[in-house]
């Protein structure tokens, strides 16, 4: 039940987000969703900021600039 409510729901609407919006801008959306439950931890549950959770965080903010940086070099 657990699995179908975080995973199944997700992919649901995530493909749903596609055919409105469009595939580009949902991935882009989707992309952000690491950060936004890091900020919703950290604020909301008290979760202690730590040297592990700074580290993951600049290790996906240097993975979203690679990917981003990779995508606008092709449309070029």
């Amino acid at each position: 039940m657990l699995g179908f409510l975080s995973f199944g729901v997700s992919i649901f609407f995530y493909i749903l987000a596609q055919r409105y919006i469009g595939a580009a801008r949902t991935s882009a959306y989707y992309a952000l969703s690491p950060f936004l439950s890091t900020f919703i931890a950290i604020m909301f549950l008290r979760e202690r900021v730590t040297f592990q959770l700074v580290l993951a965080t600049l290790m996906m903010i240097a993975g979203s600039y690679v990917v981003v940086r990779e995508t606008f070099s092709h449309a070029e």
